[in-house]
């Protein structure tokens, strides 16, 4: 499964440095797109199934100008990505989230894949003011039912945003489809969005396995959530200092102090705040 990266600046007047994004992204001990490659390093949840060794299968960075939200998204090789490594030192953001792709085949058909390697299936997935991306498996959206039950229910000024073909970008339209419901968007709104997502994708049957970020620009949701309660989910750690509040799937260095993020818990990051907020259980 895939790998994900938020980083929140302390301050909204204060973007994130070159440098940082950069240490981040290729040279710390375990950085964003060494996990491409690299045995996962995951304390705490050593051996668990669903956090891979490999995520090669495209990679994307959303960020934040002017509140407008922006994304780049790749199939080649972040090292050999010369554009990206050009153009990484002129964004200048508060926000800014990574993340590095793994697609599944089927055992007994390994050329039946999920879906394709393409900038269009690569996260972060943006409608309007939300960057969505996720690591795991909407298990439904694998039967031609399931699939179809999904698509249904997402709105019709919705679905034909969709591009790609991903379980993740429908997982995202079917959060945003049920934020519509709701008033507004306060927190305990969208976790209100998010409950209903998840029972409606437990109604559709099979286990569904979820770690997903969702950012606004100011905030950012985070879940680690799998419907059976008996399966864990793929590993997700935070830690915070005065200048910013970092979530990723694995810790990006070791001497940092990092607490693993506690699952069946919709959590909020805010800039301003040097926690990870629980809002509610599911």
């Amino acid at each position: 499964m895939c790998r994900l990266l938020i980083i929140l600046s302390r301050k909204s007047d204060e973007c994130i440095p070159y440098c940082r994004l950069k240490n981040v992204l290729w040279f710390e001990e375990h950085a964003l797109f060494k996990q491409c490659y690299k045995p996962p390093y995951t304390p705490g949840d050593e051996g668990n199934p669903n956090n891979h060794h490999l995520n090669l299968d495209g990679y994307g960075i959303g960020y934040f100008i002017d509140g407008v939200s922006c994304s780049y998204h790749s199939t080649y090789m972040s090292w050999n990505d010369v554009q990206f490594q050009q153009m990484l030192r002129y964004i200048k953001t508060c926000i800014f989230l990574g993340h590095i792709r793994s697609i599944e085949t089927f055992i007994d058909d390994p050329m039946h894949i999920f879906s394709l390697v393409h900038q269009f299936n690569c996260h972060p997935f943006i409608h309007k003011r939300w960057m969505f991306a996720h690591n795991g498996d909407v298990s439904p959206y694998s039967t031609g039912i399931g699939r179809k039950k999904i698509i249904c229910h997402i709105s019709d000024d919705l679905i034909i945003r969709v591009k790609g073909t991903t379980d993740s970008e429908h997982l995202f339209y079917l959060i945003l489809t049920e934020l519509l419901k709701e008033e507004g968007i306060s927190d305990e709104e969208v976790g209100n969005a998010v409950v209903r997502t998840m029972k409606f994708l437990i109604s559709l049957g099979g286990i569904s396995i979820i770690n997903f970020m969702l950012t606004d620009g100011n905030r950012c949701f985070v879940l680690r959530y799998s419907t059976d309660k008996s399966i864990s989910p793929p590993s997700m750690y935070w830690t915070s200092n005065d200048k910013e509040i970092v979530v990723v799937s694995e810790p990006i260095d070791r001497t940092s102090k990092w607490t693993i993020v506690k699952p069946s818990v919709l959590h909020v990051a805010r800039m301003d705040d040097d926690n990870l907020i629980p809002i509610l259980s599911l």
